[in-house]
């Protein structure tokens, strides 16, 4: 009975030492799969739940700087709305953003991205707001580089999250462009 008893008992413990031994390192993906999370649903969430749930903010400040080509407005009404208006409302934007969790790495990384683009687009409008009060071109130059450089980030991260739902079996439904309110509607 002893020797049956031990045999069991060897034979569970060869059983787990497997068991232990199958995959010492999984990557951050697999761990958020084995927890539940897929990339899927998290590349879901991030852009059909997330970034229009805040994308109301981001398109009140464009429209605040877009104002002043749009309607004759003078350098002093468009400085006071872009300082009290524009940047308030991106800034709030920017950081409910950067608030939004996730568990895989390659929601974690478009996110990333495309906060990137975002803070390139808030830079542009300071150094408009900048380049009011200093009287100085330059801010002017500086802008439009980095609204440049917040096109270019955007177009990496749209490649990106081809490449990522190509990857994971996931469908794009229209053309991937970013999430305003009206996206979400």
């Amino acid at each position: 009975m002893k020797k049956k008893l031990l045999v069991v008992c060897m034979a569970f413990t060869m059983m787990f030492s497997f068991t232990a031994c199958g995959k010492q390192e999984t990557t951050e993906t697999e761990a958020a799969t084995e927890a539940g999370v897929t990339v899927g649903a998290e590349v879901e969430q991030f852009v059909n739940r997330d970034l229009p749930s805040i994308s109301s903010e981001r398109d009140k400040a464009v429209r605040l700087y877009k104002a002043y080509f749009e309607k004759s407005m003078d350098s002093e009404q468009w400085l006071s709305s872009l300082e009290n208006d524009a940047i308030t409302s991106y800034d709030s934007y920017l950081e409910k953003l950067k608030g939004f969790e996730y568990t895989t790495a390659e929601v974690q990384n478009l996110q990333s991205q495309y906060l990137q683009s975002a803070q390139l687009q808030r830079d542009a409008i300071q150094d408009v707001i900048d380049g009011i009060k200093n009287s100085d071109v330059a801010y002017f130059d500086s802008a439009e580089e980095k609204i440049q450089q917040s096109e270019e980030a955007l177009s990496a991260y749209k490649s990106s999250l081809r490449s990522v739902c190509e990857s994971n079996g996931i469908t794009i439904n229209g053309d991937i462009g970013e999430a305003t309110s009206t996206d979400a509607e």
